[in-house]
């Protein structure tokens, strides 16, 4: 990971600490569409979103992120946390 893809973390990181969720996912979001950022910088920043998300009980929200993750890099190392976050809310039922 590039340096300054670390001091944008940070800044999202900052947010989330602040309990200001709905900022640190737009500052995520917007982080997606930068051509700029490495491949691996995108695949945290997507998983982040998901796990925002998952943290704050917005399960709708997160299947949908989940899933958008999985697709996009099948071989992360973040793939079993994200089926067992997928598995946790469907067994829960909480669509």
């Amino acid at each position: 990971m590039k340096h300054f893809e670390k001091v944008l973390l940070e800044s999202v990181y900052s947010k989330i600490f602040n309990k200001d969720h709905r900022a640190a996912v737009n500052i995520l979001r917007e982080l997606l569409d930068r051509k700029d950022l490495s491949d691996e910088f995108k695949e945290i920043v997507q998983f982040k979103i998901a796990d925002i998300l998952f943290q704050d009980k917005e399960y709708k929200k997160v299947l949908n992120e989940l899933k958008h993750f999985i697709i996009s890099y099948p071989a992360s190392s973040l793939i079993k946390i994200a089926n067992e976050r997928l598995d946790f809310i469907q067994k829960q039922g909480n669509l």
